[in-house]
């Protein structure tokens, strides 16, 4: 039963998130909504920096410690040593926004205590003492503190800047509940101890993947902060509203890659891969039936301030089936034990996605719709690379299941085009029926 309740918190938590979001776009207008969005992206890369992978491997190595002293000590090394990383860069954050967002900087130093606090993050040591559940209460109990809050500001028309300070505040809010909870049970006293030689042996060994999942979060964050630093608050905010759609929809992606991980070494190769494909796969048609009918969805989501555009939602389409793609390629690169190859194709399309945006910023037609082009083209690049390089993913590629996405997806785009609402309307809605059924099918026979 534990296993299954921080599944459906997380869920239950993306569903409130929505109408968090909602709420936070007609609270904030299309300028403010690009500078929370540009601040929140540049706190998220900072902060993972000063995680340093402790969020995902420092769980698996306080799993292993046997006694409750090895248990403790290993949290007090960690803490201390983020610490450090936490003042260092709080005040790199400072001086970058000092010089890059004058005219905003009050909004921008908002995300300084989310920085300077990122050490008091429980989550890694809830999944260390196994205690999974934990950290999605802390999600659940951060989400429904901004709903409340953004709730409060628009109902009562309180001053923007407090939703700022209010976010950093839940943020802490949320670290601080869970985390009196975790000393209650585990009862450590926090000492500001470091020993190097255990860090070191820790970073030998996360080093590679952690550098791999930091760049690929800069990849997808750099539109955000490149419209930011060189257009305007308002390109941002349109950049901004899109990729949110984008992100909402690999959640279950992000639930479905947790559920299988553990599963890795228990199960055959062939095995695995069949279930763990077909889901992602059943997942991408879902989602990508959602976001073809964008125009709704978006109305939907954002004021009228926000301007739907066709180019812009088929675009975001594209993104969101090759992120399906990666979670899949992706996934195989760790399982195969190939760090350096996850690192180098997220480093490569890195450097691809940065110089095609210094190239449209340099030209002077640096806006939302080709940020979002760059983004697409350079995943596109990064798939056929990764397909390339392990092509046993191609056989996965021929089957049934790829084939009714393609099929559907065809379906209700040329009815979009020629104007023919039943047939999408009946297409999509069998559509998700066949992947909501495929999914339970596949997760029921797995487990």
């Amino acid at each position: 039963m534990k296993s299954i309740i921080p599944f459906v918190i997380k869920i239950v938590t993306s569903a409130i998130a929505i109408y968090t979001n909602m709420l936070l776009a007609k609270l904030l207008g299309l300028q403010y909504y690009g500078v929370f969005n540009s601040m929140l992206s540049v706190v998220f890369v900072i902060g993972l920096i000063t995680d340093w992978g402790f969020s995902s491997y420092g769980a698996q190595l306080l799993a292993q410690k046997t006694t409750k002293e090895e248990k403790i000590l290993f949290i007090n090394h960690s803490f201390s040593f983020r610490i450090i990383l936490s003042v260092f860069f709080s005040l790199c954050y400072a001086i970058f926004c000092y010089l890059h967002f004058k005219q905003d900087i009050f909004y921008y130093l908002c995300g300084i205590p989310i920085i300077l606090f990122n050490f008091l993050n429980p989550e890694w040591i809830c999944r260390g003492i196994f205690r999974p559940d934990w950290a999605s209460y802390r999600q659940f109990f951060f989400t429904l503190l901004n709903l409340a809050s953004y709730f409060v500001i628009y109902k009562f028309r309180l001053p923007k800047y407090l939703s700022f300070l209010l976010y950093s505040a839940n943020t802490l809010i949320s670290y601080f509940i869970i985390f009196r909870s975790l000393r209650n049970v585990i009862h450590f006293n926090f000492i500001i101890s470091i020993e190097w030689h255990e860090l070191k042996l820790f970073f030998n060994k996360t080093s590679i993947f952690f550098l791999g999942y930091l760049v690929n979060n800069v990849f997808y964050t750099l539109g955000i902060i490149f419209l930011a630093l060189f257009v305007s608050n308002a390109e941002t905010g349109i950049y901004s509203s899109y990729y949110t759609l984008f992100s909402t929809l690999t959640t279950p992606i992000v639930i479905t890659y947790t559920l299988f991980s553990p599963k890795v070494n228990e199960l055959s190769n062939i095995f695995f891969w069949n279930k763990y494909f077909k889901v992602i796969l059943n997942i991408c048609l879902a989602g990508t039936v959602v976001l073809l009918f964008g125009e709704k969805l978006y109305s939907f989501f954002y004021p009228k301030e926000f301007v739907y555009n066709q180019k812009y939602n088929f675009l975001t389409v594209g993104i969101f089936i090759c992120f399906c793609f990666e979670a899949l390629f992706i996934l195989t690169l760790i399982i195969n034990n190939r760090p350096k190859l996850y690192f180098r194709l997220n480093l490569l399309g890195l450097c691809i996605n940065l110089t095609g945006l210094s190239i449209i910023m340099y030209t002077n037609v640096l806006n939302a719709y080709n940020a979002l082009f760059t983004l697409l083209s350079t995943q596109v690049i990064i798939i056929i690379l990764a397909l390339i390089i392990n092509r046993g993913l191609l056989k996965y590629l021929l089957n049934y299941d790829v084939i009714a996405f393609l099929i559907c997806t065809c379906i209700i785009v040329i009815a979009m085009y020629l104007n023919i609402p039943i047939v999408y309307y009946v297409t999509s809605i069998l559509g998700m029926i066949y992947a909501a059924v495929s999914t339970v099918y596949t997760l029921r026979k797995l487990y």
